[in-house]
């Protein structure tokens, strides 16, 4: 008899995990060392859409953490011991997908990830339930969840048209991204769409545009108020107008914030701008016009001879690097560059301080802030 209920055991049961992720919720992993954590995922119960159930197709993992050069984080399938993801230091983020079964989707069952690293890390982990995107026409109604994601199989060299009909009195987002939208990070490849009522989307993704490795695309339904939507509105004109100048921003974001999150004594951190959070789409778009082209017929070289006599002598050979290396650095060439004479502007002053009061530039620099 013992044996028997024995065989009645499942994994599922048997498994405790380290953590229990709840769906879009994102949750902080505090990984040590060849230290492996269990994180565990409840299929939800099924939505109703179209007046049936709607079972997931997948849940879809976000992982975003700080890692040395040397470290790698792993995401192990703890059922199928399939290996789904390897976080380096050269990722913004990592995605990876996870089908459901059947029987998953009907008993509510769990699913299992294992996560390890080299090193000691904090991961910040997030997922979402993802249904399949199989209809010509997907209907939208009010009382669904606030957001809802949905997705299908890229098709190579194939434009796939998706019909959304929105039938609701809130303001609606559509976005559609190679991603699920779950850290802020996916807005910077996702087309979005805004609805004011009830409305029909016609959207077709051009595969040709996506990376050939991507295997899905993904359409995050978010349901908010004017106010949400002016503000997140806001904040992706904002990073449409950054990145349009600025190649791979949010990897060029990262790295400058972790730089200057390990740099010791650092008085300051990095924010975003309440100034600019708080302006609507019009306001940014008018703070953010290029400005015209000036008028250069009127301008004129104006010659000026300026005299100045000096009262003390001035050696004919100074060399601070000699007589002050602990304050004066390898001086390196700048001239072509805008930003880096900046910086050589401020490593002369700190210099002179140095000189004078055996400061370090890092204080002096945030003497200049402060």
């Amino acid at each position: 008899m013992l044996v028997v209920l024995s065989l009645q055991f499942t994994t599922q049961e048997m498994i405790e995990p380290d953590v229990i992720l709840l769906p879009q919720q994102a949750q902080n992993l505090t990984l040590k060392k060849q230290e492996i954590v269990v994180v565990g995922v409840q299929v939800p119960a099924p939505v109703n859409i179209d007046q049936q159930n709607s079972f997931y197709s997948q849940l879809a993992f976000q992982a975003r953490a700080a890692v040395d050069f040397d470290c790698q984080i792993k995401f192990i399938g703890f059922q199928t011991n399939q290996t789904y993801a390897k976080y380096n230091n050269s990722d913004i983020f990592k995605t990876f997908a996870i089908l459901l079964t059947q029987e998953q989707n009907e008993k509510s069952q769990f699913v299992y990830v294992n996560v390890s690293s080299s090193c000691n890390v904090q991961v910040e982990l997030v997922v979402a339930a993802v249904h399949q995107l199989d209809f010509s026409v997907q209907s939208l109604t009010k009382e669904q969840p606030e957001s809802t994601i949905f997705v299908h199989r890229k098709a190579r060299g194939i434009n796939r048209r998706v019909q959304f009909e929105i039938d609701t009195d809130s303001m609606v987002m559509i976005y559609v991204c190679s991603t699920p939208l779950i850290l802020d990070l996916a807005w910077m490849d996702c087309k979005y769409y805004i609805s004011e009522g009830k409305e029909i989307f016609n959207i077709e993704v051009e595969t040709s545009l996506y990376d050939p490795n991507i295997e899905y695309i993904y359409y995050t339904v978010a349901y908010c108020n004017i106010q949400i939507c002016n503000i997140i509105l806001s904040q992706i004109q904002l990073n449409n107008l950054i990145i349009s100048n600025i190649e791979n921003f949010h990897f060029c974001q990262m790295i400058h914030v972790e730089i200057l999150k390990n740099i010791p004594g650092l008085k300051w951190t990095p924010g975003i701008s309440p100034f600019l959070q708080q302006k609507s789409p019009a306001e940014l778009k008018h703070l953010f016009k290029p400005n015209k082209s000036p008028n250069n017929s009127q301008l004129m070289q104006q010659p000026n001879t300026f005299k100045q006599s000096l009262s003390r002598d001035v050696p004919d050979f100074l060399d601070w690097s000699t007589s002050n290396p602990h304050c004066v650095d390898f001086i390196r060439d700048m001239k072509n560059c805008g930003t880096s004479q900046v910086f050589a502007s401020i490593s002369v002053l700190s210099d002179l301080r140095c000189i004078k009061k055996l400061d370090s530039e890092l204080e002096f620099i945030q003497s200049l802030i402060f």
